[in-house]
């Protein structure tokens, strides 16, 4: 018999990435839409540095999946869900939670 200092490991749930809301309307809620988006992209301040307070936008996002990177300071994530923490600074959890989405 081994030790598994975390039992639960095999039991996390995963997040049902369907329910998220979608980007586009995620970024006007927030009011964070300076220009209108280009197809699949669109530009928003980045709020890792100056606090969000850019003269010209320099993140860009995904409004497929809400992928993000700013291109002055590097900062990128892989969903809505890092966006979220990103300009909150809630932890994973909280975060889905706040956005609606479920757990599978």
């Amino acid at each position: 018999m081994s030790f598994n200092p975390q039992p639960d490991r095999g039991l996390r749930r995963k997040v049902d990435r369907q329910s998220l809301p979608a980007p586009l309307g995620y970024l006007r809620i927030r009011g964070l839409l300076k220009r209108p988006p280009r197809a699949e992209w669109v530009s928003i301040c980045c709020p890792s540095h100056n606090g969000g307070d850019e003269k010209n936008p320099s993140m860009r996002v995904n409004l497929v999946d809400g992928h993000f990177k700013c291109l002055a300071c590097g900062v990128s994530g892989g969903d809505l869900i890092a966006l979220h923490r990103l300009l909150t600074g809630v932890s994973f959890v909280a975060a889905v939670r706040e956005l609606g989405a479920r757990f599978q």
